[in-house]
């Protein structure tokens, strides 16, 4: 039964890394067809729930009556068929429901099908728990490690309540209006971090922080690293970030009136409505090489969609389509630039080949930024000089001020999972802890000032995607070193960046899949060093070396 082993990796790694899945009581649902506007298909119904119900009874009685290998895969094979259409259909629902959050069917279908998704994965492991007491628990569990087995054992009737209670605070959450959300969102941030507390204790974990980083985002650095990272950031980044933005101004007078249009177009506008389809002259800047077919799938296949409407909620994002194996982008208003463009084909890209691997959330946004990163040096070959420096500190700019936010959000949760109790916390207890968060990287009104305002940023992001921050702050980094590598030899970067998002090999972790594309360690001085000295202008191009 050794063959198991990837399948619960897998089904973990969807119910607990699942940002886009929600739960709430059942519903009957109708299905919805949607391929005459240009979405995926919903097509789940009660019927086919109830149908993968009796097909995962079938595979634990055969199991539990000691049939034949071949009978027992057979069985298991059927229901882990059905799984994968059921988390398919979830995340369907969830791009649906982002096209039009105030479509009642697409709410409604939205809820049936994470409700069915989360209450089958606990049927699941309820049939795992009593085939592990059973006289065919050796043979079938053999190769399991003892973390896989702990995760079933541990996940209980408490842990779907907590989950699902937290799907309904984030829908609650979301509905905020502008008056309600300053307070409002911290009464749901309380409560979501308590639930998630008591399932990080379930699993054995002292805390959320501990949990999330281990399990949801899969994170192989040390507490030594990390910690050597946000120091790094506020020493070395936030100084540069700074230089880089302040000189915005001073570069865009150099500019002609046509100049700065072309870099607003390039940064702000809808890609397919600028006058040149930059995003199709980069594809075809890499002829007909492998990587120019990965980069081109989505937009071949149709497996994007750009949301316009009133109520398309204003995001990006890459949904995994497990039973379809592919995956799915969605581009909401404002996030249809060609930056945006490339960083969910970025992520699309790599998952061609990972299909429905679990994978390090430090890797899975490298993937994304270093297409944005490779973008960037190929327009250097599309606008003037003056236009070209202007793009590039507006694109690094906001690329080193996003490694500075996150890193702050990452110690701000850390603080927040770590007290003993948030219970009796206010707005302004949380907003006092941010603020001595803040002051290592130059206190909350530099902060505030020269980035964002903070305590806005953070009821803003906390609450839907807890603990994941960090990971957009270490593979931006990455991904800004690919660009320095770029500067000095496009064909080479690019080489490194296809080696990275064809790595089938996933137990590699983030450090080593950097080390195997050729790619720098973001926990090293040097690599801190080295883009150091270039933001600042030293006029060498020299990359650190691939780790050793």
């Amino acid at each position: 039964m050794k063959n198991f082993k990837r399948i619960i990796s897998l089904l973990l790694s969807l119910i607990i890394s699942a940002t886009l899945l929600i739960s709430c009581d059942w519903v009957l649902f109708i299905p919805v067809n949607t391929t005459s506007k240009g979405l995926p298909e919903y097509t789940l119904t009660e019927n086919y729930v109830e149908e993968t119900k009796n097909l995962l009874k079938q595979a634990e009685n055969t199991t539990l009556n000691n049939k034949t290998t071949i009978e027992i895969n057979f069985a298991w094979s059927q229901f882990i068929d059905r799984y994968y259409e059921i988390a398919t259909q979830a995340n369907v629902s969830f791009i649906l429901f982002a096209s039009d959050s105030e479509n009642e069917e697409y709410k409604q279908a939205y809820l049936f099908a994470n409700n069915s998704y989360s209450e089958l994965y606990g049927l699941y492991t309820d049939s795992l728990k009593r085939i592990y007491n059973s006289p065919s628990s050796e043979t079938f569990f053999y190769g399991w490690t003892k973390e896989e087995i702990d995760a079933i054992l541990n996940h209980d009737e408490e842990v779907v309540a907590l989950e699902q209670e937290n799907s309904e605070l984030e829908v609650e959450y979301a509905s905020l209006d502008d008056d309600e959300f300053t307070d409002g969102a911290v009464e749901i941030y309380k409560q979501i971090i308590k639930n998630n507390n008591k399932i990080a204790s379930k699993f054995g974990f002292e805390n959320y922080y501990e949990y999330a980083s281990k399990t949801v985002y899969e994170r192989d650095y040390s507490k030594t690293e990390l910690a050597f990272f946000r120091d790094s950031v506020a020493n070395m980044i936030v100084p540069l970030a700074d230089k880089v933005i302040s000189g915005l101004s001073e570069q865009k007078e150099l500019l002609t009136s046509n100049e700065l249009s072309i870099v607003s177009q390039l940064v702000y506008n809808d890609y397919d409505k600028t006058k040149v389809n930059y995003w199709k002259n980069y594809l075809n800047s890499y002829q007909d090489s492998s990587l120019k077919s990965k980069l081109s799938h989505a937009f071949d296949n149709q497996n994007v969609t750009f949301a316009n409407g009133a109520n398309s909620r204003e995001m990006a994002f890459t949904a995994n389509l497990p039973s379809k194996n592919k995956s799915y982008c969605y581009f909401g208003p404002g996030y249809q630039d060609v930056f945006t463009v490339a960083h969910e084909i970025g992520h699309y890209s790599a998952g061609l080949t990972l299909g429905i691997e679990s994978v390090s959330m430090d890797l899975k946004e490298t993937h994304s930024q270093a297409n944005e990163m490779l973008l960037l040096d190929y327009l250097s070959t599309e606008i003037s000089p003056n236009a070209y420096e202007v793009l590039k500190s507006s694109i690094i700019g906001e690329a080193l001020a996003s490694i500075v936010i996150c890193s702050i959000i990452d110690e701000f949760e850390y603080r927040v999972f770590t007290q003993k109790s948030v219970d009796e916390f206010t707005s302004e207890d949380f907003d006092g802890l941010m603020s001595e968060v803040c002051e290592k990287y130059g206190g909350v009104d530099y902060v505030n000032e020269k980035f964002t305002d903070i305590n806005l940023y953070w009821r803003k992001v906390v609450v839907e995607q807890p603990i994941y921050y960090i990971s957009y702050a270490t593979s931006g980094f990455s991904a800004i070193n690919l660009y320095v590598s770029a500067c000095a030899n496009r064909q080479e970067a690019r080489e490194s960046y296809d080696r990275l998002i064809s790595l089938s090999d996933t137990s590699l972790g983030f450090v080593g899949s950097l080390k195997s594309a050729g790619l720098v360690n973001p926990f090293t001085a040097e690599a801190f060093k080295t883009f150091q000295d270039y933001v600042l202008g030293s006029g060498e191009l020299t990359p650190v070396e691939p780790l050793a």
